[in-house]
This record gives C-alpha cells, structure tokens and sequence, in this order.
C-alpha cells in the first residue's frame, strides 16, 4: 500500500554540521514509510570525527529517513563550544 516502506535494504552516511558536530555526537536514524510516517526502525550511531561524519552499519528497509544530530560544535570565531541539534528528513 501507499504507506508501505519503498524496496530496500538502503545503507546511510553523512556528515552531520553546524561548526561541525564533536566527534561522539549522537546521531539518531529513524526509519520512515514512503508516507514519511516512523516506521519503528531507530538506530542510534556517533559521529566518528570533528568533521561530524557518520556512518550506520545496519541495512535499513527504506530510503526514507529522518536524522537527528545532537552534540556540540566548536565555533571556531570565538573559540567556544556550544551545544546544538539538527533534524534533517531525507530520501
């Protein structure tokens, strides 16, 4: 049906950014229906670097997602860490 998931599996990186993201930052994958609606897929991974790069070693069964970054940047200006978050839904 319309609200089923689209055919996978998917694999997912990326970089996560607003400074960038701290190495260790949380990053959330929710998996969506074609719908956008959660599917009840969560993965749960850590940014492996200052760069705020990211990688999900599971397959996921959509190539739907919403990303949730939480964790701190450096502003590099003023040299101050500041904590943030980021929600991105994406194909």
């Amino acid at each position: 049906g319309s609200g089923s998931t689209s055919d996978g599996p998917y694999t997912l990186s990326g970089t996560s950014q607003k400074g960038p993201f701290a190495a260790g930052s949380s990053v959330t994958v929710q998996v969506l229906r074609n719908d956008l609606t959660p599917n009840g897929e969560v993965y749960i991974v850590s940014t492996s670097d200052d760069l705020g790069n990211f990688k999900l070693t599971n397959q996921i069964s959509s190539r739907y997602v919403e990303v949730i970054a939480e964790g701190s940047f450096t502003d590099h200006v003023v040299d101050e860490v500041h904590p943030f978050a980021s929600v991105i839904v994406t194909e």
